[in-house]
């Protein structure tokens, strides 16, 4: 199951694809579903994205982040 301890297995070979990627902070304000927090600058590093396979979804306190931020209409990703 994806965003669990289950998809250990997979983390090493996802890691060496995330490296080989140019990653950018987010242009558009972003709230992260595995903290439920506004996202920083984590976005722009592999390991955040190799967290996020096992990881689990935190999608009630993403979307009461964005609730508390003011936003109406929301984009997920």
């Amino acid at each position: 199951a994806f965003h669990s301890p289950l998809m250990e297995p997979a983390l090493d070979a996802f890691r060496a694809v995330v490296d080989g990627l140019t990653l950018r902070a987010p242009g558009i304000d972003a709230v992260s579903s595995v903290t439920g927090e506004a996202v920083t600058g984590a976005w722009s590093e592999p390991g955040y994205w190799v967290d996020q396979i096992r990881r689990p979804v935190r999608f009630l306190d993403t979307v009461r982040a964005l609730e508390d931020a003011g936003a109406t209409t929301l984009l997920e990703l």
